[in-house]
C-alpha cells in the first residue's frame, strides 16, 4: 500500500540520498563540497537541523510502500526563500570546510530566488530507481498540488538544471509549461509553472 506522508528527521539518510540524486550539481554548490560524501552527510545535518530551510525534513513529503521510503518531494512556499537562505546560510557557515567556499556559498544565497513570492516552489522530486516509471512520481505531484492549495497558493513552479531536458517532456505532460530561464549559484535552469486548481 502507497501512502504519502511528512518525512521526519530520522529519515534523513533514505531521503537525502534521493534529494542528492534530484539537486546533482547543486547539491555540491550548496555543501561547498567536491565529494558526494561529504556533500551527502552535511545535506543530512541540514535535513535534521533544528532551523527550517530548503533541504529542511519539514519541507518534505516521503512516499512509503511497505515501511519503505520509495520517493520524495521537498516543498515550499516561495515567500519563505528570503529566510530559508538565511537560515541555511548560518548552517553552512559552521561546516569545517574551506572557508573561502562557504563564504561564496553564503554570498550567493543572499541573492538566490528559486521561486517568486506568489508561487509554491518544489525543490525535489526523486524515486528510486527501481520504482521509477510506476505512477509514484505522479502520485507525490499530486500531494504537492494538495500541499500547496491547502497554504493558498495557485501556483507551482519548478526548475530542471540544463543537460537534463528529458524530465521537461514529463512536467509538461503533467500541466507544466515553460517560462524564462533562471541562474542559481552559477548553475542554469530551465523554469516551469503550472497553474493549480
Amino acid at each position: 500500500m502507497l501512502k504519502v506522508i511528512k518525512a521526519q528527521p530520522e529519515d534523513a539518510a533514505y531521503v537525502v540520498s534521493l534529494m542528492y540524486k534530484a539537486l546533482g550539481d547543486y547539491a555540491d554548490f550548496l555543501m561547498a563540497s567536491n565529494n558526494p560524501n561529504k556533500t551527502i552527510s552535511c545535506m543530512e545535518a541540514c535535513f535534521k537541523s533544528n532551523q527550517p530551510h530548503q533541504l529542511h525534513y519539514s519541507n518534505c513529503l516521503v512516499a512509503v510502500m511497505d515501511n519503505e521510503i520509495i520517493g520524495e518531494a521537498t516543498c515550499y512556499a516561495g515567500n519563505k526563500i528570503p529566510a530559508f537562505n538565511k537560515n541555511l546560510s548560518s548552517i553552512i557557515a559552521e561546516f569545517p570546510k574551506d572557508y573561502t567556499k562557504i563564504k561564496h556559498v553564503v554570498d550567493m544565497l543572499q541573492h538566490l530566488k528559486e521561486a517568486d513570492a506568489d508561487e509554491y516552489y518544489m525543490d525535489t522530486l526523486s524515486i528510486q530507481q527501481k520504482h521509477q516509471h510506476t505512477g509514484i512520481g505522479h502520485y507525490l505531484l499530486q500531494a504537492v498540488y494538495a500541499k500547496a492549495a491547502q497554504e493558498g497558493f495557485s501556483k507551482l513552479s519548478i526548475v530542471v538544471q540544463y543537460g537534463k531536458e528529458y524530465l521537461l517532456d514529463y512536467y509538461i505532460k503533467q500541466g507544466f509549461f515553460l517560462t524564462e530561464d533562471r541562474d542559481l549559484g552559477g548553475i542554469n535552469y530551465h523554469r516551469l509553472l503550472r497553474t493549480l486548481q
